[in-house]
C-alpha cells in the first residue's frame, strides 16, 4: 500500500531475492551526462553537486540537485530507460522538502508520486499502483518506490520542488521558481522489471544484473539444527 514504512532494524530472517537488473546506468552519479546512458538536466533548469553529503550506505556519494531561479516546470533530471519497471530512489530534504518521482509517457499519461521529505508522507500522486511506497531508512533519508498502473514509459524523472501541486496534464511536473540554493539530496536510483521492488543494485556506467540468491545448509549443520528443533519441541 502507499505507506510510510519505518525501518526498525529488527531481524526479519534471511533475505532471498530473485534475479533483477537495474537499467539505470549511473545509479549514484547524477552529474553524468550521456544521452541514453546517463542523466540529463531538463533544459538546464537544475544544477547538480556530486559528493555533497553522506549517503544511506555511509559513503560521501549523495548528490545535491538544486533548481534554478527560472519560473518553470523543468526543474528535474531524467534518464532515458524505455522501461516499464518499478522506479526507486533515495531522497533527503536539502532546503526543499518535496520531491516527485515520475515515469514519463504522454504529457497527460505520466505516472508520479510527490513525497513530503519531512515526514515521508505522499503529498500527491497520479496513476500509481497500490504497491507504491515510502520507506524511512534513517538520518532524514527515504527510499521512494514508484510502481505504475500503466505501460509504455520512456523516461525516469526526478523533480525537487516547493510543495506546489504537480500538473497531471503535463508529465506530473510542478511549476515554480527556485531560489538557486535550495534543493534535495539524491542517491541510489533504480529501475527494475518485476512485480515488486527489491534491494538496491549499484551501477556505474552500465546496467547491472544481480543473480538470484541461492541458499543451502550443509548436511551436518542442518542435522544439528533439526535435532535442536526436535529436542525443544
Amino acid at each position: 500500500s502507499t505507506a510510510n514504512l519505518t525501518e526498525t532494524f529488527e531481524p526479519r530472517g534471511l533475505l532471498i531475492e530473485e534475479q533483477r537488473i537495474n537499467v539505470v546506468k549511473y545509479s549514484e552519479d547524477f552529474t553524468n551526462r550521456g544521452g541514453t546512458s546517463g542523466w540529463s538536466d531538463h533544459s538546464a533548469r537544475v544544477t547538480i553537486t556530486a559528493n555533497a553529503t553522506t549517503a544511506p550506505d555511509g559513503t560521501n556519494t549523495a548528490n545535491k540537485i538544486i533548481p534554478t531561479t527560472a519560473n518553470d516546470s523543468g526543474h528535474l533530471i531524467h534518464h532515458l530507460t524505455n522501461s516499464d519497471g518499478i522506479a526507486s530512489v533515495y531522497a533527503k530534504a536539502a532546503g526543499y522538502n518535496y520531491v516527485s518521482v515520475i515515469l514519463q509517457k504522454g504529457a497527460a499519461d505520466g505516472v508520479g508520486v510527490s513525497v513530503n521529505l519531512t515526514n515521508g508522507t505522499i503529498h500527491a500522486s497520479h496513476n500509481i499502483h497500490a504497491d507504491t511506497k515510502v520507506e524511512n531508512v534513517g538520518n532524514g533519508w527515504y527510499r521512494i518506490v514508484l510502481k505504475s498502473t500503466t505501460t509504455g514509459h520512456n523516461h525516469f524523472s526526478i523533480q525537487p520542488h516547493n510543495g506546489g501541486t504537480p500538473n497531471t496534464g503535463s508529465h506530473f511536473r510542478t511549476t515554480f521558481a527556485g531560489d538557486g540554493t535550495s534543493g534535495i539530496f539524491l542517491w541510489g536510483a533504480q529501475q527494475e522489471v518485476g512485480t515488486f521492488s527489491t534491494s538496491y543494485i549499484p551501477t556505474s556506467g552500465s546496467q547491472v544484473t544481480r543473480s538470484a540468491d541461492i541458499v543451502s545448509i550443509s548436511g551436518d549443520n542442518f542435522g544439528t539444527y533439526r535435532t535442536n528443533l526436535l529436542t525443544h519441541s
